[in-house]
């Protein structure tokens, strides 16, 4: 199955951005499905390639049809609110983003500050 029409050149654009920058695996997956499509995969290659079935990648083409990159795109989920505040989130993700070499000192200091 073959897309119903060739991508332009910002939809490739927008993709491949989806592709290489989503924190999402899934969202990378299925924007690498549909560029793998427009450059002449079969649905059988494509779900060899991102390791899924034909049918998982027929849905993914009626998403990308129906809605375009949006549609690409997980949609909220419920879940247990997280037990961290928004602070020590922060605090969290940039000790992460920028690790030092005793990653645990300071992991173990920002905990006991906090309590």
């Amino acid at each position: 199955m073959k897309l119903s029409t060739a991508l332009t050149a910002e939809q490739k654009t927008a993709l491949e951005c989806l592709h290489r920058q989503s924190d999402n695996h899934r969202e990378r997956q299925r924007a690498h499905a549909i560029l793998l499509q427009d450059k002449g995969y079969t649905l059988e290659q494509v779900a060899d390639i991102v390791q899924n079935d034909t049918d998982t990648i027929r849905r993914w083409n009626h998403r990308w049809t129906q809605g375009g990159i949006h549609a690409l795109r997980d949609a909220p989920r419920s879940g247990r609110p997280s037990k961290l505040d928004r602070a020590l989130d922060e605090a969290l993700k940039d000790i992460l983003q920028n690790p030092s070499p005793d990653l645990k000192a300071l992991l173990l200091a920002e905990a006991e500050k906090r309590g």
